[in-house]
């Protein structure tokens, strides 16, 4: 650092002497301007990455949604036909004696 030197030992800076500085912060401009472009490039792909996360994550949901509604209907619909169903039968059976029907047929039935 013959500038510095220059300078702390009184001396005045001379042409080459600034155009050394110049120069020098020339050098670390253009460092921290390809710095800065690969931190930049960085950011908006991070960005990018945090857009295509969120949408892998809530696009199926919404899809899930959107097509999926329709089918639950219609197998909550026909769950609950089974279901008045087995209430219809249960409530015949009510009057039966179970112990007058055949073995085979009283292993069938559930005990309560």
């Amino acid at each position: 650092m013959t500038v510095t030197k220059n300078l702390n030992e009184g001396g005045s800076l001379t042409d080459g002497d600034v155009r050394e500085m110049v120069q020098k912060n020339l050098q670390l401009s253009e460092e921290m301007h390809v710095m800065m472009k690969k931190m930049n490039s960085f950011i908006f792909w991070s960005r990018v990455g945090g857009f295509l996360k969120l949408l892998i994550i809530f696009l199926p949901l919404v899809l899930g949604y959107i097509y999926l509604t329709p089918l639950l209907k219609n197998a909550l619909g026909q769950y609950q036909q089974i279901l008045n169903m087995n209430e219809a039968v249960g409530g015949a059976t009510k009057g039966v004696d179970i112990k007058s029907l055949p073995p085979e047929i009283q292993k069938l039935i559930p005990k309560k």
